[in-house]
């Protein structure tokens, strides 16, 4: 399963982020179109190989590879 390499990279940038930017992230999020959250969700799955909900370190080093 391929992922999304902009997705990665973008998972990436968000560890070291402000408060104030993730939660600025959270509210494009809440205003983006129906696709566009499907798509992410989709590469979210991807990621998420445990089904926690969650992405820890190991799945998202497994998704740089």
């Amino acid at each position: 399963m391929k992922i999304n390499s902009e997705v990665i990279q973008r998972l990436s940038s968000f560890k070291g982020v402000s408060k104030l930017k993730k939660a600025a992230m959270n509210m494009l999020v809440k205003m983006a179109d129906q696709s566009s959250i499907e798509e992410l969700r989709n590469e979210f799955v991807k990621i998420d190989k445990d089904r926690t909900g969650l992405i820890n370190a190991e799945e998202l080093k497994l998704a740089i590879k």
